[in-house]
């Protein structure tokens, strides 16, 4: 039964994440290596690996990390493109000032010597997902990389990514603040709000600190507005 499944995966991804089974900054191994370790769905995958992430929000013990893939795994998927018949490639990545992942592609691509067109997202996830998910709809259009390019690009200039978090204790665990500023923070309600800054490559850039959670999606909305964001055009 798909739920005996994910209760399965979930146990065992936790059982490994708690025993320190994944070193320092480890990701998990891609998806189409766990669904077919657990030989299940993709939608049975991402169920138990979303219990996990609720899991370690609510667990104040466990402190999720991220990293970039190894040079190694960048140079065997861009392998295994090619062994699969590819002749060039579409890399779009988080933001440069983020992850190195970009530059990580470029160097496995000239090392494989297969073509490559690079997208530097300068967000996050979310903005990841929408230009990966407008770039093979423009590749089932039947448009080349190079009528592709232009087009994203377009679409990451008109977009950003705007942080807000009303608790510091990852930040705190993180050691990217202190234990007493990040007390201090929580007592008197400061919620620091936060932008991918476009200038610097997509680093974290401090946009205003308000009190309150409302304060903050206020202030948010605000700088949209002032950025010309409309019902109309997003």
């Amino acid at each position: 039964m798909p739920k005996a499944i994910y209760q399965t995966i979930y146990r065992d991804l936790k059982e490994k994440i708690e025993q320190n089974e994944f070193a320092y900054q480890e990701l998990l191994p891609p998806e189409h290596q766990l669904t077919k370790k657990y030989d299940c769905s993709r939608n049975t995958l991402r169920r138990a690996i979303s219990s996990v992430f609720e899991m370690m929000r609510k667990d104040k013990l466990l402190l999720p990390k991220t990293s970039q893939p190894s040079s190694g795994a960048i140079v065997e998927a861009i392998t295994q493109l090619k062994e699969d018949g590819y002749d060039e490639v579409l890399a779009i990545t988080i933001a440069t000032g983020l992850s190195s992942t970009l530059s990580g592609v470029h160097l496995a691509c000239e090392m494989e010597k297969i073509p490559v067109t690079l997208i530097d997202s300068k967000g996050t996830a979310g903005n990841h997902k929408y230009l990966v998910e407008v770039a093979l709809q423009l590749i089932n259009e039947g448009k080349s990389r190079e009528e592709i390019k232009p087009i994203l690009e377009d679409l990451v200039d008109h977009s950003a990514t705007i942080i807000m978090t009303s608790n510091l204790d990852h930040l705190k665990r993180g050691g990217r603040i202190t234990p007493a500023v990040a007390m201090l923070a929580n007592m008197l309600k400061i919620i620091p709000v936060m932008k991918l800054n476009m200038d610097l490559g997509g680093k974290i850039d401090v946009l205003t600190k308000v009190r309150t959670v409302k304060k903050a999606n206020l202030a948010i909305m605000d700088h949209m507005l002032s950025c010309g964001v409309n019902a109309k055009d997003y």
